[in-house]
């Protein structure tokens, strides 16, 4: 990835959150640049553990907290994690919010599934955007994006998915699943793969095991839409990573169609 302005990255309401980023990147208001990442140790890391590892990556010849203090930010020891799902994993609409730096990784999720919540967002473009919220998914892996933010960071980011109606977004903790910081690619699930039997759906995929640390949940804030929850498509979800933003609004959505949150994921 190339050193570039976030507001030159590309975004179209239709194709919303994409496009991202092929790998981990270090976010500030002014450029996007790559971090130099040593190997994540393999199994579960505390959080403190990270922090520090992370403090120490480089962003082009010096390290990330030392580009924090340059810029009169907090440094990693005052910063939380949590999952960019959609649109926030964006440069162009990080850069809208004036969101200041941030460390932003590339992490697998196992048994977690991102979905098209029951709601449209119609600051921007006519007739909106969805945004993206999760999902349980027995035995489904994808890869999506983690931030190292402070907590006026994240108010500020929650504020903005709420678009004026207060608790609209949860900050929440799971209680199921996995979340792992690992920067290959890996292979996607089929659709054909996803079956419904008129009750329950099922993924034909087996989780082998891959490299990465993992993340304690109780460590990790998740935006998770409340008000309507994630979108009910006639008993299935509506995963991001088979129906894209136009297709989804075109044809499937129908307002009041959803899933209550804590219904399909054990919220702490």
């Amino acid at each position: 990835m190339d050193e570039v302005s976030p507001r030159l990255w590309l975004y179209n309401p239709n194709t919303s959150p994409l496009p991202l980023t092929d790998s981990s990147y270090f976010y500030s208001d002014s450029k996007i640049q790559n971090m130099n990442i040593q190997i994540w140790e393999n199994g579960p890391q505390s959080l403190d553990d990270l922090r520090h590892k992370i403090s120490q990556f480089i962003v082009g010849e010096k390290s990330v907290d030392s580009m924090l203090e340059e810029k009169n930010e907090l440094g990693m020891k005052d910063r939380f994690p949590i999952l960019l799902l959609g649109e926030l994993a964006n440069p162009w609409a990080l850069s809208n919010l004036r969101i200041g730096s941030m460390p932003i990784f590339r992490v697998v999720i196992d048994g977690l599934c991102r979905v098209w919540s029951d709601g449209l967002d119609s600051r921007h473009s006519n007739p909106g955007v969805h945004h993206v919220t999760l999902a349980r998914s027995e035995n489904w892996r994808e890869s999506t994006y983690l931030g190292f933010a402070t907590k006026p960071q994240m108010k500020k980011m929650f504020e903005w998915l709420d678009n004026g109606m207060k608790g609209s977004w949860k900050p929440a903790k799971i209680g199921e699943g996995v979340i792992r910081l690992h920067e290959a690619e890996i292979p996607e699930i089929s659709s054909s793969a996803v079956t419904y039997d008129g009750e329950k759906e099922t993924v034909a995929n087996e989780l082998t095991e891959i490299e990465g640390s993992i993340l304690d949940l109780n460590d990790v804030f998740v935006p998770l839409h409340t008000r309507r929850g994630s979108y009910n498509n006639r008993g299935k979800l509506a995963r991001v990573q088979h129906i894209n933003q136009r297709n989804f609004h075109q044809d499937l959505f129908r307002r009041g169609s959803s899933f209550v949150f804590d219904e399909v994921l054990d919220v702490n």
